[in-house]
């Protein structure tokens, strides 16, 4: 299974030349468990419902096929993205991990 944050990224990434000092091993470690200490505080704050939503729209799903999928409304699907996409913006934006 791909790690959340790779799959996020992916979703609108495009390729970027790292500084030198981006490609140090010891920074590209920090950077990695940076990565996952954010993907656990994203994952540890979505409900079940959320993370499941999360997961299809990550696949490429629609809210249709999810809301089918998961025998709800596409209004409901709609609301858990919107949830999921607050609770992403406030870990961003607090920078807080647990170290």
């Amino acid at each position: 299974m791909f790690h959340l944050m790779h799959r996020l990224m992916a979703m609108n990434s495009q390729e970027v030349l790292k500084p030198d000092n981006e490609q140090n091993p010891e920074y590209m470690f920090i950077d990695r468990e940076h990565t996952r200490l954010l993907e656990d505080k994203i994952i540890s704050a979505l409900s079940v419902y959320e993370k499941k939503v999360l997961d299809m729209y990550l696949e490429g799903k629609d809210y249709i096929e999810i809301a089918k999928e998961l025998n709800k409304q596409p209004k409901s699907v709609d609301n858990a993205i919107q949830r999921i996409r607050i609770k992403v913006a406030r870990i961003g934006k607090r920078g807080e991990l647990d170290y």
